[in-house]
């Protein structure tokens, strides 16, 4: 594919991202402290989505870096409203300013100082094609544009001879960042002209570090991760596949009841007995008397609550959606499905319960169903009957099963954004191998 200025527009247009916050994730609010924290899980997804973008990023620079048209390649390089370089470090610090576990992977030494010597490489660059163009061509061959372009790239090769001797040179947010490294680092020896360097890193550097990232049987390639994360994910599941509420919601019941109690307010029976006796001054005689009434219904009283469970992709998610807008990005611009994430997304109603009251020999309006909690009450007061069932162990036992589900759930969508992170980072991983080998082919 030839790289043209609509074909360049449209690269910007596709990968320029806005800074995303990160608001709290507003799943299962009732929920107890959960051991995956919902709002760095997503900020994985994000990762995710910001690991296709650099992937569509690497298909549009290797296309620059083929261009034979040096003038046409500065051009493209110097446009203000396309600058190459810009995107490739917006890109690269939104997905170093991600908060866990992607925070994790970037902020140890060696990852980020291989980050700030990229920035270097890409702004010695633009510096570099400026002043080619500004002083012809021949420009590129003095002494002095070569010492400028060649502390840059020393830097950028000791750091990266650092990290790649680490086992954090194979994490996923690290790999995505190390494949445009590689297309940085083969710009700029592109621009130079030094064929020879570019080839000893493509074989000795970049196509071993990328083979062995995608390798299955490595223990600290993207596969492992990606494994370790699936068992993760169905240890996860089988546990909910346990629970009274959670099998039917994992086997595809939508929809079914948390807890539901039914209160009988009722006025006690009244019962009185006078024994036979003798009184009076006369010692007349009294037979006695009983009194009687069976208790009265005054009011039939039910709570009860649901719990839902919802499978989306995270793009169609609620807080996906609030982060991009708040982003002031275009959702549009990532449609469900880009980063192969299915999100599960727990509701439920119990500390707004849904309650119905209705006279004493009247149906409740909605079926009563055959697991709810039962009781006989004399409470007369609406307010009052409402907190004594909201005591009742049938729902707070509930409660607290709900609150077990959604930790287990956050776990499962944990594994799944670490799947879906390890998934995109290897098909960019794959993707640069491709574009290394062609590159290389070229040089051959």
């Amino acid at each position: 594919m030839s790289l043209s200025r609509r074909n360049f527009v449209q690269l910007m247009t596709s990968t320029s991202l806005v800074r995303f916050t990160a608001p709290p994730l507003g799943i299962a609010a009732w929920s107890t402290a959960a051991r995956a924290d919902g709002g760095l899980t997503l900020a994985l997804a994000v990762g995710t989505i910001i690991a296709s973008r650099i992937a569509a990023h690497n298909s549009r620079s290797v296309e620059l870096i083929l261009l034979k048209d040096i003038q046409k390649k500065m051009d493209l390089l110097l446009d203000s409203n396309m600058a190459l370089l810009r995107g490739q470090e917006a890109i690269i610090r939104r997905l170093a300013e991600l908060p866990g576990e992607i925070a994790d992977m970037l902020k140890r030494h060696a990852a980020d100082v291989l980050i700030n010597s990229l920035l270097g490489v890409q702004e010695q660059t633009l510096q570099a094609v400026r002043l080619r163009k500004k002083h012809g061509n021949a420009f590129l061959g003095t002494s002095v544009a070569r010492e400028l372009l060649a502390d840059a790239r020393r830097d950028l090769n000791i750091n990266r001879f650092r990290l790649y001797k680490t086992n954090q040179a194979y994490s996923p947010a690290v790999l995505a960042i190390v494949t445009m490294v590689a297309q940085a680092d083969l710009l700029l020896l592109n621009l130079l002209g030094w064929s020879e360097v570019a080839e000893d890193l493509i074989d000795n550097v970049y196509l071993p570090w990328f083979r062995r990232a995608v390798d299955e049987s490595d223990p600290v390639a993207l596969p492992a991760y990606r494994r370790k994360a699936e068992a993760e994910r169905k240890t996860a599941l089988d546990q909910i596949l346990k629970t009274r509420l959670g099998k039917p919601l994992i086997e595809g019941q939508k929809t079914i009841l948390g807890a539901s109690i039914v209160t009988v307010d009722q006025e006690p029976e009244y019962r009185r007995v006078v024994p036979p006796r003798m009184h009076g001054p006369m010692d007349t005689w009294d037979p006695g008397y009983s009194e009687y009434r069976p208790a009265r219904p005054r009011k039939k009283d039910r709570i009860w609550f649901d719990v839902s469970l919802e499978r989306v992709a995270v793009e169609q998610t609620a807080a996906m959606r609030a982060r991009l807008t708040d982003a002031g990005a275009d959702l549009a611009a990532v449609p469900a499905g880009t980063s192969g994430i299915e999100w599960l997304t727990l509701t439920a109603s119990s500390d707004k319960p849904h309650r119905e009251m209705v006279a004493p020999n009247a149906a409740f309006p909605s079926a009563v169903p055959p697991q709810t909690t039962t009781q006989h009450v004399d409470i007369a007061d609406d307010a009052r009957r409402l907190h004594h069932m909201l005591q009742q162990t049938a729902w707070t036992n509930a409660k607290v099963e709900v609150a077990a589900l959604a930790s287990a759930i956050d776990t499962v969508n944990l594994a799944s954004a670490r799947i879906g992170l390890a998934n995109q980072v290897e098909a960019s991983v794959q993707q640069s191998i491709e574009h290394l080998t062609r590159i290389r082919r070229t040089y051959s």
